[in-house]
């Protein structure tokens, strides 16, 4: 099963104008997650995740309202110097997107996880 993934994988990003990320998707993600958190009655003050996560969805709604601003949907025959420009730095800042979620230092009591939104639950067998 995971070779057939990493093939889908790589012909998706092989014919991909832009990196196949969704910023905006991920942005909805975080919404929801934060709204859990704060259905769980835990005292905290979610209000700096909430200011935090309507920054990040706005800066990704512009990101993808740039990035998609020349995506034609269609494959050109002939891609000028500017649109090669403008597709390289829309995939520089998507990429960029993801890499900005990692922790150098790792998650607390699991140095091995990096990422800091994306990692098993404490008691699921992997801390």
């Amino acid at each position: 099963r995971a070779p057939k993934i990493w093939g889908l994988l790589a012909l998706r990003l092989a014919n991909a104008e832009f990196v196949p990320l969704d910023p905006i998707a991920q942005g909805a993600a975080l919404f929801k997650y934060a709204k859990a958190i704060e259905t769980q009655k835990l005292g905290l003050d979610v209000s700096p995740i909430h200011k935090a996560v309507k920054k990040y969805q706005q800066a990704a709604a512009q990101l993808q309202l740039k990035c998609q601003s020349s995506s034609s949907g269609h494959q050109e025959v002939v891609v000028t110097d500017r649109q090669e420009d403008h597709q390289e730095d829309c995939n520089e800042k998507l990429g960029m997107v993801e890499r900005q979620f990692l922790l150098a230092e790792g998650l607390p009591g699991r140095k091995w996880f990096k990422h800091s939104l994306q990692a098993p639950g404490m008691d699921l067998g992997y801390a």
